[in-house]
């Protein structure tokens, strides 16, 4: 059996072995992210230990800066939100994004990285992209803008449907790549069924256990079982959440190739 084959089957079963801790223990978020995250990721680490300068430039990006944009948003705006009792870190950054929030963002992104990098590139460089600073740049900006208007004019951040909304603003690299690099969004698909499987299942734990709720504006909800969420959450988050973060890795920290 080829490696990543068995290496694919064990990161499967992690997260089919962290179901009944999860659920049985009632953990809360962050300790979850530990089972369905930080451990795949520590298992493919040890299998090809590799630098981790693109990995964590990535991470930081996506996951802190973007993520940081994306959860302020979301939360604001009431897309979703994380009741208190469910965080370990009692804490929110300006009162409104959690503390366990940026934690899973970084971890969210590390592994999508990490697993694109373990199973299907090849590249040996250590080589950061120049695009990068336009990366960082003009979110940084954005994110001192939002902090602005929180405070002077909090009213100007408000709109509906704001999880359809910032779904359709974070897709823009993907469409861009899809239609500049069709070849590559297609590389993204081989690894996709993984993280819907991962996403999905990490979902219905987390509702079921209601780690987290969505109060906000809707077009639509999907059920499983007898576990309810947003039609957006299933279409932004499980399927195409992914392919999200790889584009933004290529266009920004990667080659592009």
């Amino acid at each position: 059996m080829r490696k990543s084959t068995v290496d694919l089957l064990v990161i499967i079963g992690i997260i089919i072995v962290a179901v009944p801790i999860v659920v049985t223990f009632h953990v809360r978020p962050l300790i979850s992210t530990i089972y369905f995250f930080i451990l795949p990721s520590i298992y493919l680490l040890i299998r090809k230990p590799r630098d981790l300068n693109r990995i964590l430039s990535g991470s930081l990006l996506i996951g802190i800066v973007l993520g940081f944009i994306l959860d302020f948003l979301a939360t604001f705006n009431k897309a979703w939100y994380v009741p208190q009792n469910q965080l370990v870190i009692p804490y929110r950054m300006f009162g409104i994004v959690p503390i366990d929030d940026m934690v899973w963002f970084f971890f969210w992104a590390f592994l999508i990285i990490l697993c694109y990098e373990h199973f299907l590139e090849d590249d040996k460089t250590r080589h950061i992209s120049k695009n990068l600073k336009w990366g960082i740049l003009p979110s940084v900006l954005i994110a001192f803008g939002i902090l602005a208007l929180y405070a002077t004019a909090p009213g100007m951040l408000e709109f509906h449907y704001a999880y359809l909304t910032l779904g359709l603003l974070a897709i823009i690299p993907l469409i861009w790549l899809a239609i500049r690099k069709p070849k590559m969004v297609i590389r993204f698909l081989k690894i996709c069924p993984l993280f819907i499987f991962l996403f999905l299942v990490f979902e219905l734990c987390a509702i079921y256990l209601q780690q987290w709720s969505f109060p906000g504006e809707y077009i639509g909800y999907i059920k499983f079982f007898s576990i309810k969420f947003p039609l957006e959450e299933f279409f932004f988050w499980i399927l195409v959440s992914s392919t999200v973060v790889l584009s933004d890795y290529e266009l920004f920290v990667d080659d592009i190739k």
